[in-house]
């Protein structure tokens, strides 16, 4: 557990936001001899008093390199004169990001290691004869992945209350919270900030008492397996007991922003807020995570500009405050896109517009060229341009499919009434072809072109019913803690077209366990068609999942999810493998080949393969063992010539287990196969395992138990060789209870012997 107790903000007395100062320099003073945010004027010399506003700044650098970090994009003032950094200071001991220079509005770090570094910058006027001062938060989330900004929370608390945020339930699937992370700013008017505390990925906050104000805990997750850096706000208002404090709603949709009209948005957040005393309500801070600019309006405003950054969902915490030591947040979100779908009544379909440089550059996505729009035809700018291919690429990602020429031509003809849909209230570039799944298209005057490249739209696909959507596999396979994301889709023009993931209502049960019967250690969380399986007992080694969808009921309506499946760890031993839920894997020497070792039929059954109990073929054979192992009759085996023969006898089965192995991708493959296949007859001579003591102890083992000669006992796989015009059943079987084997049955150059054919796998390379 790690505490920190009442980290005061190091800028208390130096307001470090407009309102908040103004709020402050009110209720307690800001100091009779600082410089507020605003640049009051406190008497002194002269000097110019100037407005300064700082916003917070966030800026995603590699590990190890030593990083230019621009402020100026986030700090303006009222006066011409340009501004400077007067410092950069790291907010706790926790930073291990290195300031090694400040010049101007710059400041230049070493990033050593993936974490997130949160510094206090001060801004002053660069000119001596200026006077004013404010601080911003300028957050470098270091890491050689793709780092994430998570969604912010918020809470809202009277003087000494207590909360409990389980980060559980918000962080992505496998990042855990990093305890030395957290850091407690913010303002009260006593000083104090509270008490945060963490455990796990629970963080526990009290706040102070005889105070007001607002605090910030900031936190960072981190997932080990992936290296990504998760950056976490958590922001909470505090009210004085005795006053009714306002209300401000929570996750307000603001809707969409299109930068194609607007790059800003006026906000009013008057509709969301109240307060039971009827007090007025001011808006007194807004954080944007650094996404985007805020600018308040002044006076007694409920009133902000905001002017986001990029393109994507923007989250924004709003703090209104009632003058009377009442505080309360609400959340906003708001989606930044550059230009606006277009929805086709009379084809009821959607069009999406084709993507920008900057959406591609967010994305790291792919082009085939570039196009300069010069504003005859669309906004000035670069735009990217793909070849059909990457178009259809791109459409069905997103679960989309690309539009017919017929389409397109409606499109143009019917909505945008026969002119460009650049001089439309859509503003979409026209400057290049849009493809079509069948040809090209001028969206500028609507003439069919011979382009095989240009620009594209997709459009929503029809919805089919039940009986459409399959799921793309009957197994699928998992680690604990880790997400995993179904898929089913419907075929439509020759394309498998996945079913919108908000139609998902998945239907989960945990139907077996290894070791059995501790399902209740078992518990899973799903999201749209993302599933994340969690045991509370690291005695349950693996689990197994039934998923169903009553939105999926074509030819393949459920999936087996098997959970913590993998290759036995070396040095496993035979009475390991039989309660462990593990694959042994045997490599065979001097070749790419491996192969799995028997396994108990009631693991077999728990990591999926149900067919061993319910649908038995009947060639199968019980061992009588204890536990009990199921192997082919060997006196069938060889009166079948072809792989195909044999599965039609057996029902698939065997190949089912092969499918469980490569969705779990066992000792890295997803080539595992219920049989060899190969164009040769294959070699006489002996070749020897790698894992031979494994492979020893086990026909030791089952000779023992049964009392059978090891030589009808020996593991193996099964072949089918081709030779000449015919194909033989064989087997490749260890000798006797011996580390090497040979291929024997079928002809040519093999011995007609026979032994058990346990449910095994192959695999070539």
């Amino acid at each position: 557990m790690i505490e920190y107790l009442n980290k005061q903000h190091t800028t208390t007395t130096k307001c470090s936001r407009v309102a908040v100062c103004l709020l402050l320099a009110l209720l307690y003073g800001c100091g009779g001899d600082e410089s507020s945010s605003e640049g009051q004027d406190e008497g002194g010399g002269g000097e110019e008093s100037i407005a300064i506003l700082a916003q917070d700044a966030v800026a995603f650098v590699e590990e190890g390199v030593r990083e230019t970090i621009d402020l100026s994009d986030y700090v303006t003032s009222s006066g011409t004169s340009p501004l400077r950094l007067d410092k950069v200071s790291a907010l706790s001991d926790y930073n291990h990001c290195e300031v090694l220079d400040v010049d101007g509005l710059t400041f230049e770090v070493e990033t050593p290691t993936a974490q997130v570094c949160r510094f206090e910058y001060f801004v002053v006027p660069a000119n001596a004869s200026g006077e004013g001062q404010a601080v911003g938060m300028s957050q470098l989330v270091v890491s050689d992945t793709e780092g994430e900004l998570l969604t912010p929370l918020s809470r809202n608390l009277g003087q000494s209350d207590t909360t409990v945020i389980d980060l559980s339930v918000t962080l992505p699937s496998g990042a855990e919270l990093d305890e030395n992370s957290l850091e407690l700013i913010g303002e009260t008017g006593s000083g104090e900030l509270g008490v945060v505390t963490s455990e796990g990925n629970r963080v526990t906050y009290t706040a102070p008492s005889d105070t007001s104000g607002m605090v910030q805990i900031y936190y960072t997750a981190v997932d080990d397996q992936i290296g990504t850096v998760f950056n976490g706000a958590i922001y909470i208002a505090i009210s004085l007991d005795g006053n009714g404090a306002p209300i401000a709603e929570m996750d307000v949709g603001l809707g969409e922003l299109v930068l194609a009209e607007t790059d800003e948005i006026v906000i009013d957040v008057a509709d969301y807020v109240s307060d039971p005393d009827g007090d007025d309500v001011q808006l007194l801070d807004v954080y944007s995570q650094g996404f985007g600019s805020v600018v308040i309006e002044e006076g007694i405003s409920t009133r902000f500009t905001y002017k986001p950054d990029g393109i994507g969902s923007h989250y924004l915490a709003y703090v209104v405050y009632d003058h009377r030591n009442g505080y309360a947040i609400g959340t906003l979100s708001l989606d930044v896109v550059s230009y606006s779908s277009i929805y086709d009544s009379v084809q009821d379909l959607t069009f999406f517009p084709t993507y920008t440089m900057n959406e591609l550059e967010a994305s790291g996505g792919v082009y085939s060229d570039l196009f300069w729009e010069g504003g005859g035809t669309g906004q000035p700018g670069y735009y990217p341009v793909f070849d059909r291919e990457l178009a259809e690429a791109y459409c069905l990602t997103k679960g989309l499919y690309l539009p017919s020429l017929h389409e397109l031509s409606g499109l143009y003809n019917g909505i945008l009434e026969n002119n460009s849909v650049y001089e439309s209230e859509y503003l979409w570039p026209a400057g290049m072809s849009y493809l079509a799944s069948d040809g090209s298209i001028s969206l500028y005057d609507g003439i069919p072109t011979n382009a095989e490249s240009g620009f594209f739209s997709c459009i929503t696909p029809p919805i089919g019913g039940p009986e459409d959507y399959s799921f793309a596999s009957p197994y699928l396979a998992t680690d604990w803690r880790e997400k995993v994301t179904l898929f089913a889709s419907q075929e439509l023009n020759g394309h498998q077209i996945p079913l919108p993931e908000e139609l998902y209502e998945l239907k989960i049960e945990i139907i077996a366990t290894v070791p059995e019967g501790m399902e209740d250690q078992v518990t899973f969380s799903n999201t749209l068609n993302s599933i994340t399986v969690h045991r509370s007992n690291t005695d349950v080694t693996s689990a197994t999942l039934r998923v169903t969808d009553p939105m999926v009921a074509g030819t393949t309506d459920e999936v087996l999810l098997v959970v913590g499946l993998a290759k036995c760890p070396a040095g496993t031993t035979v009475e390991q493998t039989q309660y462990l839920a593990c694959i042994p894997v045997v490599s065979v020497e001097n070749t790419s080949y491996k192969f799995t070792l028997a396994i108990p039929d009631d693991i077999l059954y728990q990591i999926g393969l149900h067919e061993i109990q319910n649908a038995r073929p009947t060639w199968l054979q019980y061992s009588n063992t204890t536990p009990d192992y199921s192997y082919y009759d060997p006196d069938k085996l060889f009166n079948t010539t072809t792989q195909e023969d044999f599965e039609l006898n057996n029902n698939g089965f065997g190949q089912k287990f092969c499918d469980i192995l490569n969705a779990a991708q066992v000792d890295g493959r997803t080539n595992w196969s219920v049989a060899q296949r190969t164009n040769h007859a294959g070699p006489t001579y002996n070749l020897y395992f790698s894992e031979g003591d494994l492979i020893t102890e086990f026909t030791k083992w089952m000779a023992a138990v049964t009392g059978i000669n090891p030589a009808e006992l020996g593991q193996g796989w099964l072949s089918y060789n081709d030779y000449g015009s015919e194909v033989y059943v064989r087997q490749f079987n260890q000798f006797s209870d011996l580390p090497y084997g040979v291929y024997q049955g079928g002809e040519p150059y093999a011995t007609q012997y026979a032994s058990w054919q346990y449910i095994t796998c192959f695999s070539s390379d």
